[in-house]
């Protein structure tokens, strides 16, 4: 999809990306079985941005270590095509958390927080006491919360945690990540539109790659235009979930798939999806351009 497709024509952003090299942290995930056991430095995701005309990337952490998002940082520090990182602090730690939080802020590359509690199947994480303080913290700072593959155990916690703390940005990747399955749809989609009421959050449309291969309740353009009925193009941003999602397409091939139902928007809700969406989000540099 050329950039002239587009009605709008401005910066874009990629509000999902990964990078990894296996000597930087653990990745204990990541196992010599899996197609992704690999590195994905900056350099190689710079030229599968570039190739697709994609200006900029939020750089998301891929494991549950300090090191791993200082290495982020780093790599936003030596690239201007990094708009910001969305990096960990241990949240049932509130105390260790506030002095990471504070530490890792400095140079402002730091724009979100997320841990990997969609591993977990402590259905209650978000409700926890030591976790809210800790997301109270995060709030404070003015940095957005991402909260990965929420269903099926964490979604439902959301419009509560919401509530509760007004003032904290939620980040859903990937619309919660629907399920394929026909009979669990309808409660994703149920919850999703009561996470949606909530001002507060906010959904990428991202990491939908398996989900376009394996079905569910809705086609593609059916989901985004569910999620806009439900959260408005003003709470809704693209992401590629780059390397994750070569298991199923090339970067180019999800720009391209993504852009051509973006395509079909208006040109204020192109731009919201693409740019605007993700600059309020994470409060990136480009606050002149909203």
């Amino acid at each position: 999809m050329m950039r002239g497709s587009l009605a709008y024509d401005g910066p874009r952003t990629d509000t999902h990306l990964h990078l990894w090299e296996r000597g930087v942290s653990d990745y204990a995930w990541l196992s010599p079985a899996d197609e992704l056991f690999a590195d994905f430095p900056a350099a190689l995701a710079e030229v599968e941005l570039a190739g697709a005309g994609i200006d900029r990337a939020v750089l998301v952490q891929a494991d549950d270590t300090e090191r791993d998002t200082r290495y982020l940082l780093d790599v936003a520090d030596q690239n201007d095509w990094v708009a910001g990182v969305v990096g960990w602090v241990p949240l049932a730690d509130p105390v260790v958390a506030a002095a990471r939080l504070d530490g890792l802020a400095v140079g402002g590359a730091l724009c979100g927080v997320r841990e990997m509690i969609h591993v977990s199947a402590d259905r209650d994480y978000l409700a926890r006491s030591d976790v809210r303080e800790s997301l109270t913290a995060i709030a404070a700072r003015d940095l957005a919360f991402d909260i990965p593959d929420a269903w099926p155990n964490h979604l439902h916690a959301v419009p509560a945690l919401a509530d509760a703390l007004p003032d904290l940005t939620i980040v859903l990747d990937h619309l919660g990540k629907p399920p394929s399955s026909t009979v669990e749809y309808a409660n994703w989609r149920r919850l999703l539109a009561e996470c949606a009421a909530r001002p507060n959050v906010v959904a990428k449309f991202s990491g939908l790659s398996e989900y376009s291969r394996t079905g569910g309740g809705d086609s593609m353009p059916a989901l985004l235009n569910g999620a806009l009925d439900a959260f408005g193009s003003e709470r809704i941003c693209w992401g590629s979930d780059w390397p994750i999602s070569t298991k199923f397409d090339e970067y180019g091939e999800i720009w391209s798939g993504a852009a051509a139902l973006i395509a079909e928007l208006s040109a204020s809700e192109q731009r919201d999806i693409l740019f605007g969406t993700a600059a309020r989000t994470y409060r990136l540099d480009s606050r002149d351009e909203l």
